[in-house]
């Protein structure tokens, strides 16, 4: 048998290493003199926009606390830009963090985000979210896709639509694709805005599976031509 002692000293410097150990691993407490930031918002989502279009948006931030608030280093998904940043926030003052998104280049959902550093003990990070869609200018509505398969005598057709989101009026010029397959025929659903390209497939062609190109110009600026396969 062995028998051991611990005496009440001991047992005081046990439990003051104990909780030194915990305070180094969970860091220095928020003093009555740090600053505290406050955001107003962490989202932005600007639904949808034509390819092309800019759009802004103003994270509002406040210091509730004491201290000083500084702003540190701002990393943005590009092509997000960060313009007006502060560089330090008195106790009460706010101020704004705006974001610019130049879509040009962009199609499709986007999800951008904007990661700011603080001196704040509590939030030394703040992650800052702008997302939202979006779309071409000049936009099918239907998969291009025009695969086309029938028997000799049958009349075979298969369509798709067209639409702009083009502030100047749209003029489909001309629809060009070897004749010996198919027709096309472009129609108008509304005056400018909207078409219906409507390829039908001969009854008298040649036999066997072949893919061809369809190429639509038209009077945009942005896509004075594009093609379908």
């Amino acid at each position: 048998t062995v028998g051991f002692w611990i005496s009440r000293r001991s047992l005081r410097g046990l439990a003051a290493a104990v909780v030194y150990s915990f305070l180094a691993v969970a860091g220095p407490p928020a003093t009555a003199q740090d600053p505290v930031a406050v955001f107003a918002t962490s989202q932005f989502h600007f639904g949808k926009l034509s390819r092309g279009a800019v759009t802004e948006h103003d994270f509002r931030l406040r210091n509730a606390g004491s201290g000083p608030l500084r702003i540190g280093r701002i990393i943005a998904t590009p092509p997000l830009e960060v313009i007006g940043t502060p560089e330090e926030l008195k106790a009460g003052a706010e101020a704004a963090f705006r974001v610019r998104l130049h879509t040009v280049n962009l199609s499709g959902p986007f999800e951008g985000e904007i990661l700011v550093d603080l001196n704040d003990p509590t939030l030394p990070q703040q992650r800052l979210s702008f997302r939202g869609e979006v779309y071409p200018l000049l936009e099918l509505l239907r998969a291009p896709d025009f695969t086309v398969t029938g028997h000799r005598g049958e009349v075979k057709r298969a369509s798709v639509e067209i639409l702009s989101h083009e502030p100047e009026p749209l003029r489909i010029l001309s629809v060009e694709h070897a004749k010996e397959r198919f027709t096309t025929e472009i129609e108008t659903l509304e005056e400018g805005k909207r078409y219906r390209l409507t390829l039908t497939l001969s009854p008298e062609g040649p036999a066997g599976r072949q893919t061809e190109k369809i190429r639509v110009l038209t009077s945009s600026k942005d896509m004075p031509l594009f093609e379908l396969t």
